[in-house]
């Protein structure tokens, strides 16, 4: 079992201008702010070869949209899980 505590750093996408008509600019990337994060780690010895686990982390950021200007779309969560199988 552990735990990890950090800053996770984000990268968003960019993409060919799209006009916008709430902001009345041209929009050409879509980016999550880079933010706190934390995680867990389960895994269990199955022999002394192999090794069964879960990893889980969570970081809360927002989503900006960037064009002329950068606008925060809102807040959100940002979560992966993986099962993980080690072999010896």
């Amino acid at each position: 079992m552990g735990a990890n505590f950090g800053y996770t750093l984000s990268d968003g996408v960019s993409f060919q201008g799209v006009p916008g008509p709430r902001w009345e600019t041209s929009t050409t990337e879509s980016s999550p702010k880079t933010a706190a994060s934390w995680g867990l780690q389960l895994s269990y010895h199955v022999n002394e070869n192999s090794e069964v686990g879960f990893l889980f982390d969570k970081q809360s950021s927002s989503l900006d949209v960037v064009g002329t200007t950068t606008r925060p779309i809102g807040d959100m969560s940002l979560e992966n899980y993986h099962t993980v199988i080690s072999l010896l």
